[in-house]
């Protein structure tokens, strides 16, 4: 439930919430990486592949919404931890597919639920109207930042993708 009360000091306990969300984010990535050995963006690549099977590396770019350099520094990674690997697509040998491991889907199945997981579910639980108030007010959060045209991509994790 979101408190109504006037804060005396309204732009310090706006930073502040900023800064809570922005540590929470931190926190889940180092505990995922010392827990589980992969990093917020990597496990999000494993769950796209868990449910989708195999997929060209652009599909799971397209799918998780990060650039093809992106996608392919993220496979390497994987593969590198052997939680993924690429093969020949059989129909069409010019193109690789990525696809999980037997140590990737165990790590899928026993990992956490995500950051964003968990707000999109908390999002979807509360009214139309308070959705749309919530983005009014961090898209001008994003305006008296400048960051409109910083990247967006669904993957949150701090300096992880630069």
């Amino acid at each position: 439930m979101v408190e109504h009360v006037l804060a005396a000091n309204p732009a310090r306990d706006v930073l502040e919430e900023l800064r809570r969300i922005m540590r929470m984010v931190h926190l889940q990535s180092r505990r995922l990486s010392a827990s589980f050995g992969v990093t917020g963006p990597e496990l999000v690549c494993l769950k796209e592949l868990d449910a989708s099977e195999a997929l060209s590396q652009k599909e799971l770019g397209i799918r998780i919404g990060v650039s093809p350099s992106t996608v392919t520094r993220l496979v390497d990674r994987l593969e590198a931890k052997d939680l993924a690997a690429r093969r020949r697509d059989p129909t069409d040998r010019r193109r690789q597919l990525v696809e999980l491991t037997a140590g990737g889907g165990a790590l899928v199945r026993r990992a956490p639920l995500l950051l964003q997981d968990r707000l999109r579910r908390s999002l979807e639980g509360i009214s139309a109207e308070e959705q749309a108030s919530i983005l009014r007010s961090l898209r001008r959060l994003t305006e008296m930042v400048n960051a409109r045209d910083v990247d967006a991509s669904p993957i949150l994790a701090p300096g992880d993708l630069t």
